[in-house]
């Protein structure tokens, strides 16, 4: 499980890590992440 306070603060990093796993997969839509993401800014 992806902690969100961490890709919230260093999301780069977080995928970058993930790409150097054995057998990558995209784990994670970061497109659909930042959208969220921005949604999420945009409510509060």
């Amino acid at each position: 499980m992806l902690d969100p306070q961490l890709l919230r603060k260093d999301l780069e990093d977080v995928l970058q890590r993930l790409a150097t796993r054995k057998n990558p997969q995209p784990f994670l839509d970061e497109a659909a992440f930042r959208a969220l993401e921005a949604e999420r800014k945009a409510i509060q």
